[in-house]
């Protein structure tokens, strides 16, 4: 009995140490969002796809389509990759991001999960559909966006959610700790 306690005990503070680092982590990520600049950005150039690739080789269409999965082992080079360009502070044109931390450096708006996306159909289906969504940014000559470190991006993201998960989560792995060691003490008094 006083082995599954120490293992439990051990484990718990293992996932402590993760739900640590990981509030470290957010909370910092949070408190910069603190300091995204809201600005209004002109836009320069919009791209996305209008129709499906005929040939790799000649398409200049090909790079506004990213991969997407599209289900259980099914991936796709057929999804949507939105780009917007705007000028930054030193008029030149650059890639609008989405998130400031996005990793996606291709594309504005990325399609990344595109279900039945191996389908004809349902390609043409999601082209058509997204063109009438990028209308809005084709007539206009700027838009809201955000700035931080020179970086330039249209979702000001937060990550306020992540952080509370992770503190939730931290302070159910220190009770839990304290519960365990309660039940270590009591067991080893009743030894004794």
């Amino acid at each position: 009995m006083v082995k599954d306690c120490t293992c439990c005990f051990f484990f718990s503070n293992l996932i402590s140490i993760v739900f640590i680092g990981l509030t470290i982590k957010y909370s910092a990520i949070y408190d910069d969002s603190r300091d995204y600049n809201s600005i209004d950005c002109i836009i320069t150039r919009v791209e996305y796809p209008t129709k499906l690739l005929t040939s790799l080789d000649n398409d200049p269409n090909k790079y506004n389509f990213a991969r997407c999965s599209c289900g259980k082992r099914c991936l796709s080079d057929m999804g949507i990759c939105n780009k917007i360009y705007i000028k930054n502070k030193n008029d030149n044109e650059i890639l609008l991001k989405n998130k400031y931390l996005s990793l996606d450096g291709n594309c504005t708006f990325r399609e990344k999960y595109c279900p039945d996306g191996e389908k004809i159909e349902n390609r043409l289906y999601k082209i058509e559909e997204n063109k009438l969504e990028m209308k809005k940014y084709i007539n206009k000559t700027s838009i809201k966006c955000y700035n931080y470190k020179d970086e330039y991006f249209i979702n000001n993201y937060n990550y306020l959610k992540e952080t509370l998960i992770c503190v939730f989560g931290l302070s159910l792995c220190v009770i839990t700790t304290c519960i365990i060691c309660c039940c270590f003490r009591r067991q080893t008094e009743c030894i004794s």
